[in-house]
């Protein structure tokens, strides 16, 4: 449940940043759960995160054009990106990063040197 407290002069209802924050991750997590891919739904997720648009394209490995095109409805948004965000608003519900840590190490691990793995 969410306070909300009322305006006397217009009856407007606001809540509390924190509250309003925890709610927004819990529609975004049952967004993904539910698979509602859309350009409205993926954009609350990722705002739900508290993520900009450009952070998003660098973890997704997109350019943040692919993101606002997504976001505007100029491309479909793919399958894999938003089962990906789904992904991270879950984990940031459940208080988790596990996949945000694994795409920052993938991401840092491309621009090092690479490394030789003898398997053998």
């Amino acid at each position: 449940m969410v306070a909300a407290t009322f305006c006397d002069a217009c009856d407007s209802a606001y809540v509390a940043n924190d509250d309003g924050l925890a709610m927004e991750r819990r529609v975004a997590a049952e967004i993904a759960r539910r698979g509602l891919r859309c350009p409205e739904t993926f954009r609350f997720m990722r705002k739900a995160l508290g993520m900009r648009a450009v952070d998003l394209a660098q973890l997704l490995d997109v350019t943040a054009e692919t993101v606002s095109r997504w976001e505007t409805g100029k491309i479909d948004v793919e399958t894999r990106a938003f089962a990906l965000l789904g992904t991270l608003v879950i984990e940031r519900l459940e208080g988790r990063d596990d996949a945000v840590q694994r795409l920052r190490a993938i991401e840092k691990a491309s621009t090092a040197e690479p490394v030789v793995l003898e398997l053998c």
